[in-house]
């Protein structure tokens, strides 16, 4: 997927290139960025987040919101529009109590009374957060901005947040400002910021199997990842949960108990989604005991709490403390007490993009499997079995690529003597499986049973490429069946 519209040429490699992050929320929405050393490297100590001044609102983070009207000052009272990023998925693709919620509903037909749609809207409020910002910065920098997006978005989703960015009425994009590779998912970016500060305060050094739970409540997009460590220490973590995923049965189990069932009914549904506004003071809602799992108290476990976003302030920090270590002893709880926690969605992009540009970057911790959020597979025989050869869930390898063989007996072959596969995707938990289309590829040396795909994902989606032997395949996707 390209970057930006630009070419390598146009962005000019004699300025300081600034990277920079933006985490694009329901309800609120920041900036962070990091400027270079004299040399040129970075150093997670240099991620800063940006204090943004926009429609009258100040802070690190600011609420996700665009004038109805002409905005003229503090006297403006035409009213907003809000909950935008909501309506850039397709409706199909977002939770059940989400979709049903009438305050959704309303705040769509506000914005369709104005004649704007999600991705304008979406455009015209990040080229505004956008500009605020790189107005401060020295015109002779180069900037590369690393977007974050929801885990459980679709591809053509994140294309759409995408177009919004690069659109002209957002004017982020230039010959100096482009866009990164790649998105990162939300609760991956959180889970880089917080774990590489606590392991850098030595909370995370323990002698055991540590069990990291990044929960993730955004408006209308509840998710959450598990995360431990590897043998090779804190430096490296492995994602054990697909984020929106059951946990594993190893870590975090009884999600569907009474307890949870409650809590999501009487708390998550009835309280925080209806009554949630970007004015809404702190509240404080209890998580169920049995969130944390009946293996909690078998693994040293790190349970970072954030209340709308924030630490807790003490009284209720301590007093959250004691309720898990009730549950599990051996349970740490991590407390933010300053803007950590809030702002940790940007702030990780930010430190994932400085481990795409340096050699090493000691002090943050790196993502050394991510767990498949799609299967994809191969039919056997005509009509027959599917044969998985990736799982929804399964660990994949973030540093390489993570081969699976081919079955002989998946291999069919067309008239014109090429050689095609059915091949089958299934996008998500509880979705079902669908043929994408046939994939053709011209035989080359070497048995059938040689074949194997070469996976990698990359945290928002799969990549993939067909092999035999030493030797890559290039590969046609067929609209419908020759043989």
């Amino acid at each position: 997927m390209a970057s930006s519209s630009m070419t390598p040429e146009e962005h000019r490699t004699d300025r300081p290139t600034v990277l920079a992050s933006i985490d694009f929320g329901t309800t609120h929405s920041a900036i962070c960025y990091a400027f270079p050393e004299a040399d040129g490297q970075f150093h997670r100590g240099r991620c800063q987040p940006y204090r943004s001044s926009l429609y009258g609102s100040k802070g690190v983070k600011i609420p996700t919101r665009y004038p109805k009207g002409i905005y003229n000052g503090p006297g403006y009272d035409e009213g907003w529009l809000e909950w935008f990023k909501l309506s850039i998925p397709h409706r199909d693709d977002l939770p059940k109590d989400v979709r049903v919620s009438d305050k959704l509903d309303k705040l769509i037909k506000e914005r369709e009374e104005v004649d704007i749609s999600a991705v304008d809207a979406s455009s015209k409020y990040l080229g505004e957060l956008w500009k605020q910002f790189h107005e401060n910065l020295d015109k002779n920098t180069n900037v590369e901005i690393t977007v974050t997006v929801p885990a459980i978005w679709p591809l053509d989703a994140r294309e759409r947040l995408l177009q919004a960015i690069r659109s002209r009425s957002a004017n982020i994009l230039s010959t100096n400002v482009r866009l990164a590779q790649n998105p990162v998912v939300e609760s991956e970016a959180a889970a880089i910021a917080l774990l590489s500060a606590s392991a850098n305060t030595g909370h995370l050094k323990h002698p055991s199997l540590v069990l990291t739970l990044i929960p993730s409540a955004g408006l209308g997009l509840l998710s959450s990842a598990v995360y431990a460590s590897t043998r090779r220490g804190w430096d490296f973590l492995q994602q054990m949960a697909k984020t929106g995923a059951e946990c594993p049965k190893q870590a975090v189990n009884d999600l569907k108990d009474n307890d949870y069932d409650k809590f999501v009914d009487r708390i998550w549904h009835s309280k925080m989604k209806i009554e949630h506004a970007v004015d809404m003071g702190g509240q404080v809602f209890d998580l169920p005991l049995k969130f944390l799992g009946k293996q909690a108290g078998q693994s040293t476990m790190e349970f970072t709490a954030i209340r709308n976003g924030r630490g807790e302030g003490t009284d209720r920090g301590t007093g959250n403390k004691y309720k898990v270590r009730s549950v599990s002893p051996s349970t740490h709880v991590n407390q933010y007490g300053d803007d950590t926690g809030w702002i940790s969605v940007a702030r990780g992009a930010v430190l994932h993009a400085i481990q795409t540009k340096s050699q090493s970057a000691p002090s943050i911790v790196q993502i050394e499997t991510r767990a498949s959020g799609e299967s994809y597979g191969v039919g056997i025989d005509n009509g027959g079995p599917i044969h998985w050869l990736v799982r929804w869930g399964d660990e994949l390898s973030a540093e390489g690529l993570n081969p699976r063989y081919v079955p002989p007996e998946a291999v069919r072959h067309s008239p014109d003597g090429r050689c095609f596969l059915d091949w089958y995707r299934v996008k998500g938990p509880g979705a079902k499986a669908e043929i994408v289309r046939p994939v053709y590829y011209r035989n080359a040396l070497g048995e059938p049973g040689d074949l194997r795909f070469d996976f990698h994902w990359d945290g928002t989606k799969m990549h993939y490429v067909l092999c035999q032997e030493n030797r890559q395949l290039p590969l046609t996707l067929g609209e419908e069946y020759d043989a």
